[in-house]
């Protein structure tokens, strides 16, 4: 005899919360203590815990449909399994807080703000690294007559007079906040920019436009502003925090994606390609300056594994498609998956290689 849906659904509720369900019992809506938080996690995690909840509460991903703050829960559980200490788990909590809340500049300063009245200076700085305020600047002028520009080279120059007009716009407090990121879009980015790609996606989904374009290419720098933290935030130091929850974020967001949207794939693909890429000039300070504390080099392991790994289990899924419509994205991941490998020098046994790297970063964190 099977079990029903509601005989599954009162063994979910009735069972004890552990790590292992917690997420899956904030996505039904379960209600978890405040006494099952502190014995699962750590007593000072409640308050960030909650504010996360609360912040995130009715927003559903956008990839999945589920509530948002599954994701910054499933990222603190990573963090917390691999060992590392309860600030970059607070961290990993709040991480998305203010990105998810804020549709404007002006709405991230007061946001962040908050964030800082909460949970000190620190954490506000952590928070803002690891939020994308290029996208958040680029992607507020959507509604600024842009969405129908052609994917041309001269469209970018539209954009880029629409993002100055934003920053003469916003309040000087505001605007002193952005300075570098105004500085950035307004006098590097737009020539690093090629239209041609988003010109290809276009063939396939009308809606796409040259400015979600220049917005995805914007997380260059993004990636860049998160590397340059890490290396110069303490001087002669090294500070992985941002680092850390931005690579267990690419882990989940990896874990979680769709597996037949083509779209999905190349975008999470591209994106930790480019953190990779742009990470790797990382190892070399790491290993010159003697930063034998950090477990930095082995996250970065860590993420290339789970990303081969995803797109393997995606193409295996795929496989019982192949004589469909999907058999051309079971073709593009085989093409990926061996790309990847040579690029990332990542071996065939994945999931030994994931283990490995998971104990191996836990006895590092744990030292």
């Amino acid at each position: 005899m099977t079990d029903t849906p509601l005989d599954l659904e009162r063994a979910l509720f009735q069972g004890p919360v552990t790590l292992r369900n917690l997420s899956s019992r904030l996505a039904v809506g379960d209600y978890i203590k405040d006494e099952e938080i502190t014995s699962l996690l750590n007593e000072e995690l409640l308050a960030p815990f909650r504010y996360a909840q609360e912040s995130l509460w009715g927003i559903p991903r956008k990839t999945t449909g589920e509530p948002a703050f599954c994701h910054s829960a499933d990222i603190a559980i990573r963090a917390f399994d691999l060992g590392y200490p309860a600030y970059t788990l607070k961290v990993c909590l709040l991480h998305d807080v203010v990105e998810e809340l804020s549709k404007s500049p002006g709405e991230f300063c007061r946001h962040i703000r908050k964030i800082a009245s909460e949970f000190g200076p620190d954490m506000a700085q952590d928070v803002r690294i690891l939020t994308n305020r290029y996208a958040l600047i680029l992607g507020s002028l959507k509604g600024r007559t842009l969405q129908s520009l052609p994917f041309e080279q001269n469209s970018l120059d539209v954009v880029r007079d629409a993002a100055a007009r934003l920053m003469n716009s916003v309040s000087s407090s505001c605007r002193e906040l952005f300075q570098c990121e105004f500085d950035r879009i307004l006098n590097h980015f737009f020539h690093r920019v090629d239209l041609s790609k988003g010109a290809k996606k276009a063939r396939f989904d009308k809606k796409y436009s040259a400015l979600e374009e220049v917005v995805l290419q914007s997380y260059m720098l993004y990636i860049e502003e998160i590397n340059d933290d890490a290396y110069r935030r303490e001087g002669s130091g090294f500070y992985e925090t941002p680092l850390v929850v931005k690579f267990l974020d690419m882990v989940d967001n990896l874990r979680t994606s769709e597996i037949g949207n083509w779209a999905v794939i190349e975008k999470i693909l591209l994106k930790c390609e480019m953190a990779l890429d742009k990470s790797f000039y990382l190892h070399h300070h790491i290993c010159k300056e003697g930063f034998h504390e950090t477990s930095f080099i082995l996250l970065y392991d860590y993420l290339k594994y789970n990303l081969v790994e995803q797109l393997h289990e995606r193409r295996r899924a795929l496989s019982f498609l192949a004589d469909t419509r999907f058999g051309y994205l079971a073709d593009y991941l085989d093409m990926q998956i061996g790309r990847l490998q040579q690029k990332y020098q990542v071996s065939q046994s994945l999931v030994e290689g994931i283990v490995h790297l998971r104990n191996e970063i836990k006895k590092k964190n744990q030292r």
